[in-house]
């Protein structure tokens, strides 16, 4: 436990990588209080998926800490692997900030495919287009997304 914790202490965004190891290390060690407390303190200061896992592993299972912690998490940056975590909780945890958050990370996640690409030179384009503005060729676009494909 003291080499995870120098390591925490020299490198914290490197910890962050280790730091579900450094979870069940504690727990093999009996040394969970210490070891969330370390956790929390720098999840204040590096706000991250994997010490946020990392803490859930020292908590009960559906805990109400880890759900707000997750909660916080999807409001502040609602990523798909927050919104994964999220999704391994019961449906009656998430409440209605949480479904907004799982409504927020997918609509991040798929916006990037919902464009249209031209089959000719690759452009992309949110809407749809007869005539590519990249070559210029006429109807060059397939009516359908790019996630369709």
């Amino acid at each position: 436990m003291a080499a995870w914790d120098e390591l925490r202490q020299r490198q914290p965004s490197s910890f962050a990588l280790v730091a579900a190891d450094y979870a069940d290390c504690a727990i093999a060690a009996g040394r969970v209080a210490p070891a969330h407390a370390a956790l929390s303190e720098l999840m204040q200061r590096l706000p991250g998926v994997e010490l946020m896992r990392a803490l859930a592993k020292l908590e009960p299972p559906g805990s109400a800490e880890t759900r707000e912690r997750l909660l916080q998490r999807l409001g502040q940056q609602p990523t798909l692997s927050a919104a994964q975590d999220l999704l391994a909780l019961l449906a009656e945890q998430w409440g209605e900030a949480g479904l907004q958050g799982l409504r927020d990370a997918v609509a991040q996640a798929a916006r990037p495919m919902q464009r249209y690409r031209c089959a000719a030179c690759g452009f992309e384009a949110q809407r749809y287009f007869w005539q590519c503005p990249g070559c210029l060729g006429w109807e060059t676009f397939p009516p359908r997304h790019i996630e369709e494909d």
